[in-house]
């Protein structure tokens, strides 16, 4: 089975070409410095949120007799 580990970028880069590529190579999420507490704790929790609700579908979809959405 592969585990999907949820990845945030906080960088001090602030141009566009650099969230781009962050987001290219895979990350979740991409945050510049000076970054507020708050809003990357809200940002995480988000993505968390997901990233359950995604393992779940799977899960879901993985049990025998479980019907595959329309």
């Amino acid at each position: 089975a592969t585990v999907r580990v949820p990845v945030v970028l906080l960088t001090a880069l602030t141009h566009r070409d650099a969230s781009i590529q962050g987001w290219e190579a895979g990350a979740d999420e991409f945050s510049f410095k000076p970054f507020y507490p708050r809003e990357l704790v809200t940002r995480v929790r988000s993505i968390l949120t997901m990233s359950q609700a995604r393992k779940r579908a799977e899960e879901d979809s993985a049990r025998p007799g479980s019907r595959s959405p329309p």
